[in-house]
């Protein structure tokens, strides 16, 4: 209990101090200007798992879907679709789970950062500097910044040794794609600059 109370404590402490670094260095008027990572989407498509012609290739790929979200979440995902661009018949599924409590987002991101990304990568991040992408929120009447990012599977560690104890492959073709959704950006100008500030990017 006292662990828990203390990593939400330094979450908050981290995130007021990343609020007002932002307030400060754009000048806004209201912390409630400061944009929020309210969600962040993660698809793996499982087409790139594998080989899906025959019943026992589907459910081999499926449960190697499963249980990398299974490492990474402890949790399942729900399987989701959308139809290919050339064949409105032909469906292509993919697993998906959504963070969106603060905790969740925050010691995901901070685990990502510390244990995953290498300096070298680091250097190259490219997430901040993509287009800036809005979507419009029609259920609760506001605007949102998405930025996408492929992660590849193999770049996270649990991942990679349990693929090496099954002898299954695990190269460049099973990658993950990545939604972070930022609220509180619909008046802002330079927005991808803006969310550099949100703890703990």
């Amino acid at each position: 209990m006292s662990y828990r109370t203390s990593e939400r404590s330094k979450t908050a402490k981290l995130s007021y101090l990343a609020e007002l670094d932002a307030i400060n260095k754009y000048s806004l008027q209201s912390p409630y200007l400061v944009p929020s990572l309210s969600e962040i989407c993660i698809e793996l498509p499982l087409q790139n798992l594998g080989s899906n012609k025959t019943k026992s290739q589907k459910s081999l790929t499926l449960a190697k879907g499963l249980a990398i979200f299974f490492l990474l979440f402890g949790c399942l995902p729900e399987i989701v679709y959308k139809n290919a661009k050339l064949s409105k018949k032909q469906r292509i599924f993919s697993l998906k789970h959504t963070l969106s409590t603060k905790q969740e987002i925050f010691s995901f991101l901070t685990v990502y950062f510390a244990f995953t990304v290498s300096k070298t990568d680091l250097v190259s991040y490219d997430l901040f500097k993509k287009p800036d992408s809005f979507s419009q929120d029609k259920s609760k009447l506001m605007t949102k910044l998405v930025l996408s990012k492929t992660i590849l599977a193999r770049s996270f560690l649990e991942v990679k040794e349990f693929f090496l104890e099954k002898g299954w492959s695990l190269d460049d073709e099973v990658f993950f794609n990545f939604s972070f959704i930022f609220a509180n950006t619909v008046s802002l100008s330079k927005a991808n600059s803006m969310v550099q500030n949100i703890y703990p990017f």
